[in-house]
């Protein structure tokens, strides 16, 4: 095997991985926000930038978001991304506010994140 096709398969299979912890990371996230109407948990969403729009989104289930993240994924080729929610009330979740997710969504996931590489592997 040349080392240019080495170097390019080896690049696609670390992004694949990159892409697939990240999606992982960003599910649990969006799966233990608590949902009253949808709305916080509709409002999760992938930037290059530190854009707060809040959108009038519902998602109860957590489909239609899960599935628009992993679009923006889908698309990911390296760099810095943000997982951002515009609802002015995110902070006061995170920090224990609803009986739902005591200990926070983005917290509770981030502290797991070397069990979320372990099983991508």
């Amino acid at each position: 095997m040349q080392l240019s096709n080495f170097t390019k398969e080896a690049t696609e299979k670390l992004t694949r991985k990159q892409r697939a912890i990240i999606f992982e990371l960003a599910k649990s996230i969006v799966m233990d926000s608590p949902v009253d109407r949808g709305t916080f948990r509709g409002n999760w969403r992938f930037s290059f930038n530190h854009d707060q729009r809040k959108l009038e989104v519902h998602d109860r289930g957590g489909g239609a978001t899960l599935a628009e993240l992993q679009r923006f994924i889908d698309g990911f080729n390296g760099g810095t991304m943000w997982l951002l929610n515009g609802m002015p009330y995110g902070l006061n979740l995170e920090y224990g506010s609803s009986r739902q997710a005591p200990g926070g969504m983005v917290r509770r996931n981030v502290s797991r994140i070397n069990a979320i590489v372990a099983r991508i592997q």
